[in-house]
């Protein structure tokens, strides 16, 4: 139950990640950042 709990949460991390990557591929091509560059990754993470 615990090892299906941890693999669930990795692959939740990952995902977040892809997610955040592609919101970033989105703004660079609009050019119009809807939120500041500055933003700390851990807000997502």
């Amino acid at each position: 139950m615990l090892v299906h709990l941890m693999e669930w949460m990795h692959s939740w991390q990952l995902f977040k990640c892809l997610l955040v990557f592609l919101l970033e591929q989105l703004l660079l091509a609009n050019q119009e950042p809807l939120m500041p560059r500055y933003m700390p990754y851990q807000l997502w993470l």
